[in-house]
């Protein structure tokens, strides 16, 4: 990328920018389905104990965001950032 070229750099930041409103987003589902969990005295079900549902599932995105920012450089690992922060957070 150019440091010239400014329509690059702003499509960029508005990749990251999408992409940290996409976990905000996922981390207020995580929070309602933990909320259902209790709400439907369904503990025993979840695989993972309500207290920590949303800080393993908040940290393991943070974790996918930040290797996807530590991505950067040429056009193919801006693709790869963008793979490896879209994976980290479908899971």
């Amino acid at each position: 990328m150019a440091c010239g070229n400014k329509e690059n750099i702003l499509t960029y930041l508005d990749s990251i920018i999408m992409i940290f409103l996409a976990s905000l987003y996922a981390v207020s589902i995580y929070m309602t389905v933990g909320q259902l969990i209790v709400h439907r005295d369904a503990k025993i079900l979840s695989s993972v104990p309500v207290k920590w549902l949303t800080a393993i599932f908040v940290t393991g995105d943070i974790i996918a965001f930040l290797i996807g920012i530590a991505v950067s450089g040429t056009k193919n690992a801006m693709t790869t950032r963008e793979h490896i922060t879209t994976c980290g957070l479908t899971v």
